[in-house]
């Protein structure tokens, strides 16, 4: 499972960097107001494509590679059938949900991301056989060349004038790359085998509550944007979506393929509750050590990072948006537990009850974003406040009582969730009195530069100290060379033998 979440985080990096890029620009093309349209289309398109396959590919790798292969044709055709009705639904209403939001142009949107659905069923279906068979490197090949096609795409329609189109287009592009690529890595060919219509009421039952977890946490993700593109200008949606965004590609991307990683590997655990709750344990605590110093780093130096890219790139259209972009990076940490509970829950078959924790951190989000538009109006560092701190409340509470059915205690818990992230809030308390002591009116590029360096510095030798044991769990799940070399630069101890192999 290491190895898996190593090759992943490969393609995280990669599609970071990218999407980074792909939004500096797109912040210079595209207006708030259209980026309140794409915040609608993106959290629409969340929840609707998940009906592109119903569940039943997580059905199948709940179950194993045996059931695999023994119901492939049923489950491939049941999965496009629900594809082919999911997009023509959505393209009739299309038109419905344009006016419920006042934007003619969702319309236009809704009509691509219904186009993508039937093709991205069969790139999802085949994905499922790569994670069954637990091949996490070639599905981090595949990601990493989905990231490219997408952003170029997406900055080379942007340029020519395409505006919110932009954003939709690269949506069928990577949809037909991803159905030819997971084809040429699996080999198989689901559409010559039989309809199997016999066994399509076994995994419609089965991918029920799948689905509808599915739904839940598209809701759970993008709720807030559909809350607020009802009460507030698109002008305010696109700034607080455009904030938010930029600070949450790559801890969204974490909790995503970490997801992807956990759930096959830990249905492989189901027998042995032990090993399984440890591993559970074990993957909190490694992912809040990635996330922490990541989102609270980006914290310290948000402000002089976007003053300098509003100044040379945004012409003058994004500064608005710092206090926000602070906050829901200093939050994120505590807001990304969910997934890894839904995937720990999906692991043991309890689709049920993961569909019941996404729903309620859906309603719980749009309630918070409710009441925070009631309170705070279009005050972005308001509505940021509130919303986050809902989301991180709802993320650490229910993992606390839903993981104590894997027999974790909530002591457990909190020691995995709330050490790195209180070493890097340290860390980032003395980035920023260290930064004080420069001479006032210091270039927003200096501040940007030892920001950077003064936070990474203070933080690893904060990790040495209070986190040594995380630091030579990550050294050993690098690649052999990468993890001999961080163990010397740090001082760490030589790992046992075994765990020695097992990161080579």
């Amino acid at each position: 499972m290491g190895r898996g979440f190593s090759w992943l985080t490969l393609s995280i990096v990669a599609g970071k960097l990218l999407g980074g890029v792909t939004q500096l620009l797109l912040g210079r093309w595209i207006s708030d107001e259209q980026f309140g349209d794409i915040a609608i289309m993106l959290s629409i398109a969340a929840v609707v494509k998940v009906f592109q396959d119903g569940g039943v590919p997580q059905v199948l790798v709940q179950r194993g590679a045996e059931a695999f292969d023994r119901t492939m044709g049923a489950a491939f055709w049941l999965s496009m059938a629900l594809a082919t009705v999911s997009a023509a639904a959505l393209a009739v209403a299309a038109p419905i949900i344009a006016d419920v939001y006042d934007t003619p142009m969702l319309t236009s949107l809704l009509w691509v991301v219904a186009a993508s659905l039937p093709l991205g069923g069969i790139s999802t279906f085949l994905r499922a056989k790569l994670r069954v068979d637990l091949r996490f490197k070639t599905i981090a090949y595949v990601a990493m060349a989905w990231f490219v096609i997408r952003n170029i795409s997406t900055i080379g329609l942007a340029s020519a004038g395409f505006g919110t189109m932009s954003l939709a287009i690269p949506l069928v592009i990577v949809a037909i790359y991803e159905a030819f690529a997971d084809y040429y890595a699996t080999r198989i060919k689901p559409w010559r085998l039989p309809f199997g219509f016999s066994q399509w009421p076994d995994l419609l039952g089965s991918s029920f509550w799948v689905g509808a977890a599915a739904v839940s946490r598209g809701v759970a993700r993008m709720g807030d944007y559909l809350a607020l593109g009802i009460f507030l200008p698109m002008g305010v949606v696109g700034k607080y979506f455009f904030g938010y965004q930029f600070t949450a590609q790559v801890l969204e991307l974490l909790a995503t393929n970490l997801q992807h990683v956990l759930f096959p590997a830990l249905s492989r655990l189901a027998d042995q509750p032990e090993r399984q709750a440890r591993a559970i344990v074990r993957s909190i605590r490694m992912l809040v050590f990635i996330a922490a110093p990541v989102s609270v780093c980006l914290a310290v130096v948000i402000s002089p990072l976007v003053t300098i890219l509003d100044e040379i790139v945004w012409n003058h259209k994004w500064s608005s948006t710092i206090g926000l972009m602070q906050i829901f990076a200093v939050t994120a940490p505590m807001r990304m537990f969910t997934d890894l509970l839904a995937a720990a829950l999906s692991s043991q078959g309890k689709f049920r009850s993961s569909a019941i924790v996404y729903s309620c951190e859906g309603l719980w989000l749009v309630v918070a974003a409710s009441i925070a538009v009631a309170i705070y109006g279009e005050n972005l560092v308001g509505l940021a406040v509130l919303i986050s701190l809902a989301q991180a409340v709802f993320s650490v509470g229910a993992s606390i009582r839903m993981l104590r059915d894997f027999g974790i205690d909530w002591q457990s818990c909190l020691r995995s969730m709330l050490p790195a992230w209180f070493v890097a809030l340290a860390a980032g308390g003395g980035t920023l009195a260290l930064l004080a002591l420069l001479p006032a009116g210091s270039a927003q590029l200096v501040l940007l530069i030892c920001g950077g360096c003064f936070f990474g510095v203070t933080f690893i030798a904060m990790a040495r100290v209070f986190l040594a044991a995380d630091l030579m769990e990550l050294a050993g799940l690098a690649p052999a060379k990468i993890g001999r070399l961080a163990r010397a630069l740090l001082l760490l101890p030589s790992p046992p033998l075994a765990y020695d192999r097992a990161s080579k």
